[in-house]
């Protein structure tokens, strides 16, 4: 099972596109976008891809001003895609958005994914997750552990649903539930959380507080506090921060790595150690949005 998982995701990400040829492709439809903010990618048969906006539509040929300003004529039936970029132009470079903001490395930040956006993905590479927008805004996020060697059903399963409260930029607020299951047991134990994010989308920090329940036995006395920061060095990388505190407590878990930002692929590197000591637990993690 977790094996045909692991294929199946790398399968999709790079054999499947591959796999239907440029000449079995439908035609996409051509469009003169008035919006000078609108950014696109405009794939060519020969695998050229140019970054900027159609600007005008002819009989058999086709214009494209790039980010730089330059305007370049191809032959309609070489364009076969055409994909709207989300992001903002710096210097003549567009930077993507991180399709991943809506968490940090597993604590959530304030921010959903826009209604029918999402991602799917693999997390300390046994546990396989997914998340989608929903609209209003809200999100709704779950997965299921792939530890080798035990059963399907026996395997933890969580849901994790997120409603923005407030998107007041440059300040958001939501507030969630992250409940979990281990397989066929009775029991259940979750988080009931808030979380303010404040900055823009490239500098932000991320202030969460929950509360841990039990099935059996209640919400706990004291609640989880989560402090997280982002800032965005450069155009594919990214660097976080995540810690948990419980007040009152001696002992933090601190969290720090970066993720990596390749169109819609997100890889993330980092490590988790505690203010005890006792040495560092890695962070690998990747997912696939669209």
């Amino acid at each position: 099972m977790r094996p045909t998982l692991l294929a199946a995701i790398a399968w999709v990400l790079t054999v499947a596109p591959a796999g239907v040829s440029a000449q079995d492709r439908p035609a996409p439809e051509l469009r003169v976008t008035p919006d000078t903010t609108t950014v696109e990618e405009i794939r060519l048969r020969d695998g050229t891809a140019l970054i900027g906006r159609i600007v005008r539509i002819g009989e058999t040929d086709v214009m494209v001003r790039t980010l730089g300003g330059l305007e370049i004529t191809v032959r309609r039936s070489d364009v076969i895609g055409i994909r709207s970029l989300r992001g903002s132009v710096r210097v003549g470079e567009f930077w993507e958005e991180d399709p991943s903001d809506s968490r940090l490395f597993l604590g959530p930040t304030a921010r959903v994914p826009q209604a029918g956006h999402g991602y799917i993905g693999v997390y300390e590479l046994f546990v396989a997750s997914g998340a989608v927008g929903l609209g209003g805004p809200a999100m709704i996020a779950g997965g299921v552990s792939l530890i080798p060697g035990v059963d399907l059903a026996e395997q933890v399963f969580y849901v994790a649903p997120k409603v923005q409260l407030v998107n007041l930029p440059p300040v958001q607020a939501a507030a969630g539930l992250f409940w979990v299951k281990p397989g066929t047991s009775e029991e259940s134990a979750g988080l009931v959380f808030g979380s303010v994010t404040g900055g823009s989308r490239d500098a932000a920090l991320s202030v969460g507080v929950g509360y841990p329940f039990a099935s059996e036995a209640g919400f706990a006395d004291n609640p989880l506090v989560m402090v997280g920061g982002e800032l965005r060095a450069s155009r594919r990388l990214k660097l976080i921060s995540e810690n948990w505190i419980v007040p009152g407590e001696d002992a933090a878990v601190l969290g720090f790595g970066f993720r990596i930002i390749a169109r819609n692929l997100t890889v993330e590197a980092g490590a988790v150690t505690t203010t005890e000591g006792g040495g560092f637990l890695p962070i690998v993690n990747f997912s696939a949005a669209w």
